[in-house]
């Protein structure tokens, strides 16, 4: 009997173990307990960003081949606002505009953190990660690099 009860022990700690991959990087963020936010972070915390230009750049090519694709977007989604908060979370949220009427005001949280000039964004499981090409207290400049193809997109806060 105790050695049963011992295998499953372990049979569940290493099923946790590698199901919270994405999220243990997560844990140890300085976010906790009143620990201290680096510059940059600071820089994120308690504004509303609002995305304000998106270009499509290719990697190989000369600057002539961006394309700016901001005025695809419909007009009720280019005032949705990213909002981060000093315990490691975020959210986005619809603006000012809603396109239709009964969408929930926050429609996407998570957790964040600033490491090595990258922003990283967890989202349930899903981990997104941008370069920060660029951060002042009024602008943020994000890359997102698409993997398997020859172009990323710069997203200007």
């Amino acid at each position: 009997m105790v050695i049963r009860i011992g295998k499953s022990i372990l049979i569940i700690l290493a099923v946790l173990a590698f199901s919270s991959c994405a999220k243990r990087q997560f844990r140890n963020i300085n976010y906790l307990a009143g620990l201290k936010l680096s510059e940059k972070e600071q820089l994120l915390v308690g504004k509303n960003w609002n995305e304000i230009s998106v270009k499509v750049i290719p990697h190989d090519t000369d600057s002539a081949e961006v394309k700016e694709i901001s005025g695809q977007f419909l007009s009720t989604d280019r005032d949705d606002v990213l909002r981060f908060y000093g315990n490691g979370t975020f959210h986005a949220g619809e603006g000012e505009t809603r396109r239709f009427e009964d969408s929930m005001q926050v429609y996407e949280k998570g957790k964040w953190r600033i490491s090595n000039d990258e922003l990283h964004l967890l989202v349930g499981e899903s981990k997104t990660s941008y370069s920060v090409e660029r951060l002042t207290a009024d602008m943020m400049k994000l890359k997102l690099i698409v993997e398997n193809e020859n172009y990323h997109y710069l997203l200007t806060y």
